[in-house]
């Protein structure tokens, strides 16, 4: 949900915000690329930052208003 709320994140303001060390959060997110999961992830020392790709949202789409009839 966090990633839905906001997009990119550092690792380890990600793990402080799902209450986890940044070892833990780094495990699961190599975990759900590895399922497929359309994360990116970028290195700028000493920062690890995570995020996901404009207007990706979990098995399905979101709709904007004119989309909608």
């Amino acid at each position: 949900m966090a990633l839905l709320d906001q997009p990119t994140w550092t690792q380890a303001s990600l793990a402080r915000r799902v209450g986890v060390k940044a070892r833990t959060i780094r495990t699961h997110l190599n975990d759900l690329v590895e399922a497929g999961v359309p994360l990116e992830r970028e290195e700028d020392h000493p920062h690890v930052y995570w995020s996901v790709p404009r207007g990706w949202f979990p098995g399905g789409h979101v709709l904007g208003d004119e989309q909608i009839v």
